[in-house]
């Protein structure tokens, strides 16, 4: 596979403090997740700031995310109302 394994460093310090994480589009397609969102309803435990659940909403029929970091909710939240995105929550 082409391409950068990691994605630019990241706020979201959830995940032991990490801020490298794989590209969200790239680790989708290896798992193989990508494929089983799609037209489903996801839950996502452990969001952060909602990397992979932005990836899933491309293609889910919803998606509800969650975590114990408010701040980090609270940043998905305003990028899901900047895209228009009332399914995911």
């Amino acid at each position: 596979m082409k391409g950068k394994l990691f994605g630019p460093p990241s706020s979201d310090r959830s995940g032991c403090g990490s801020t490298r994480r794989p590209d969200a589009d790239r680790e989708l397609r290896i798992t193989g997740v990508d494929r089983l969102a799609r037209g489903a309803r996801v839950l996502e435990v452990g969001t952060g700031e909602g990397r992979l659940a932005f990836g899933y909403g491309a293609s889910a029929k919803s998606v509800l995310a969650i975590d114990v970091d408010a701040d980090a909710i609270g940043r998905a939240r305003e990028r899901a109302a900047r895209q228009g995105w009332s399914h995911v929550r």
